[in-house]
């Protein structure tokens, strides 16, 4: 996957998503760290590799949901530190997903919305979010499309990043 892709996913990922009315959802208490199954912001990609493999083949389940697509999820890093993690899962197991989260951080904030389809139909969102000292962690029933969903990890650092790399973009016409 080349870096154009990555980032691409990474501006989608950090806006509410493709079919979504825009809803801000603001988190509703701070944590010192985020950690999933051992893995969080700022650690090394050895450190991260330990845990996931040096492999495209995934094992890595949340809540017993393996990834969409059964590889690993997508890991950037900013001098060698972690700087986002994304793990894409189907969109029909998102209530494993979540469940397993809050049962780890029952202070996440969840909000419900509307959204559609390219044929109008309707579908519930659900979109999560808790921040830490580093940055945040967002868990979406829908991602870039109607059969994914994904949980997020992203460091403020890389948030900044991708918002000077968007506004870079949009004066290139």
């Amino acid at each position: 996957m080349n870096k154009t892709m990555v980032l691409a996913i990474l501006a989608a990922a950090v806006s509410c998503g493709a079919y979504a009315a825009k809803k801000e959802v603001k988190p509703s208490f701070d944590v010192p760290i985020i950690e999933i199954k051992g893995i969080r912001l700022g650690m090394t990609s050895d450190d991260v590799y330990a845990i996931l493999g040096n492999t495209r083949i995934s094992t890595f389940t949340i809540g017993e949901v393996g990834s969409d697509g059964g590889i690993n999820p997508i890991q950037n890093y900013i001098d060698d530190k972690l700087s986002s993690f994304f793990f894409s899962f189907r969109s029909p197991d998102f209530e494993g997903v979540i469940r397993a989260v809050r049962s780890k951080y029952p202070m996440i904030r969840c909000v419900t919305s509307e959204v559609k389809n390219r044929m109008g139909a309707a579908f519930s969102q659900v979109e999560c979010e808790l921040s830490s000292k580093d940055g945040s962690m967002s868990v979406r029933k829908y991602g870039s499309t109607m059969n994914t969903g994904h949980l997020f990890l992203i460091s403020k650092e890389m948030q900044e990043k991708t918002r000077l790399e968007a506004v870079k973009k949009s004066g290139d016409i």
